[in-house]
């Protein structure tokens, strides 16, 4: 696992992003967690599907992969890889 600062240098990386159109990344651990799970949020769907489609990421010697969070799940729920 990445530590919080590595979190924090890949989530600047992934600014790349913009490049689809308005996008918030944040790190988990901002929200008071204590993880290295960033929540990216597109302001539409064609954003989203970009940034999906694209995945994985390069983002320094990690390789970041987007998966859709259903709306039914708890972040806990999801499959971390």
């Amino acid at each position: 696992m990445a530590d919080v600062a590595d979190v924090a240098v890949c989530t600047n990386n992934l600014r790349v992003w913009s490049q689809f159109g308005n996008v918030n990344i944040t790190a988990r651990d901002e929200k008071g967690h204590d993880d290295d799970s960033v929540i990216v949020t597109a302001e539409d769907e064609d954003i989203a599907d970009s940034i999906l489609r694209n995945s994985p990421w390069p983002a320094l010697d990690f390789a970041v992969h987007v998966q859709v969070w259903p709306a039914t799940k708890e972040i806990e729920d999801l499959p971390t890889y």
